[in-house]
């Protein structure tokens, strides 16, 4: 399954080069695919290779980011942000094909700890940290995690 949406429409011919206004873009990794159409023939589609990543340096993403199995519970701590205001959790089922923007997230006031819950036994879980500010900016994600729930 792929999810997206679409940056551009209606290139001009000739044009190789498209500038990507990304303010509204939650930072992550992304990958491209390009559709071309002329109506009368089967479209052509092309999907980028490596990935893009947008950052957001506004300040910076968690760090030394851990996780620990309790019981039913998995605990996830981090280092604190200056001028955070929170931390919001982002974790998601390796098998997932979408970016951590779209995964399940867990919203933390001041502390730098949290528990998950629901988590299905066997799985393997990808687990970042982004700090927010009270205006609701939100940093990079912290390098992501892996744990298998057991």
């Amino acid at each position: 399954m792929m999810v997206g949406s679409t940056i551009e429409k209606n290139f001009n011919k000739g044009e190789n080069q498209y500038d990507w206004d990304i303010t509204d873009v939650p930072p992550g990794r992304y990958r491209i695919l390009g559709v071309v159409t002329d109506g009368k023939n089967p479209p052509v589609f092309a999907l980028s290779e490596g990935r893009i990543t947008i950052k957001r340096n506004d300040f910076l993403a968690p760090e030394n980011v851990s996780v620990q199995q309790e019981d039913s519970l998995v605990q996830v701590g981090w280092d604190k942000v200056q001028g955070a205001t929170g931390y919001r959790v982002y974790y998601q089922d390796i098998k997932e094909n979408t970016p951590l923007a779209q995964a399940v997230s867990q919203a933390v006031w001041e502390d730098t700890t949290t528990k998950l819950g629901h988590l299905e036994t066997g799985v393997t879980y990808r687990i970042a940290v982004t700090a927010f500010k009270e205006d609701g900016l939100e940093s990079d994600y912290s390098v992501p995690i892996e744990v298998t729930f057991e």
